[in-house]
């Protein structure tokens, strides 16, 4: 008897390579997909935790501080806002967006200083850094003690469109602050908006 030993035709070569290319593409897309939505959980999971923790110290630390500076460099110069003046603080927010959003020389950091009493030296910074990865611009949240101690707060999340990523203002003849956070959630912008009741505060607004 005699054994066969032809090989593989040409056209056996080919219809296995597809078959093989098929299989390879659908194994990928289903890989990418789980590494997408893995991803994507992770990271609203990030979020919400940087919110609640965010919310939290902002909480204690508002509560009864004395003063909230808005605080950034402009091209050199420093900028320094008490946002008890509600007139300008209007203005320096919307410039501050600006700088933000600048397509080239944009805003690195800015930050909000907390202060209790009459001394500038007690009391917390929240401090946003902003910087850029692949062609996307990026910020991180930090709060730092006097003492020198810095916690991490939100890290890694890409800037929306809506400008600054954490806003906070005093609500006009109420002593209340409203703070946002502005991020994005699978590619599209969102806020989370809280407000705090504050017991020593006193408004000056010429409206």
């Amino acid at each position: 008897m005699k054994l066969n030993n032809k090989g593989m035709t040409l056209m056996e070569i080919v219809i296995v390579i597809a078959i093989s290319t098929i299989v390879m593409s659908i194994g990928y897309m289903v890989l990418n997909k789980s590494y997408t939505v893995t991803n994507d959980q992770i990271n609203i999971t990030n979020i919400q935790n940087g919110i609640n923790i965010t919310r939290n110290l902002l909480t204690d630390d508002l509560k009864y501080c004395n003063k909230v500076y808005l605080e950034y460099t402009e091209y050199g110069n420093e900028i320094k806002v008490d946002l008890n003046d509600i007139s300008s603080v209007d203005e320096q927010r919307s410039k501050l967006a600006l700088l933000i959003n600048n397509p080239s020389n944009y805003l690195k950091e800015y930050r909000y200083n907390i202060v209790y009493g009459d001394d500038y030296e007690k009391g917390q910074v929240y401090k946003l850094k902003i910087y850029e990865k692949n062609k996307d611009r990026y910020y991180s949240l930090y709060r730092e003690s006097k003492d020198d101690k810095i916690i991490e707060i939100l890290s890694n999340q890409k800037i929306s469109e809506s400008g600054i990523p954490l806003d906070i203002v005093i609500k006009n003849k109420d002593k209340i602050y409203s703070v946002t956070l502005n991020y994005l959630n699978r590619k599209k912008g969102r806020q989370y908006t809280f407000d705090i009741y504050n017991e020593s505060i006193n408004i000056n607004s010429n409206i």
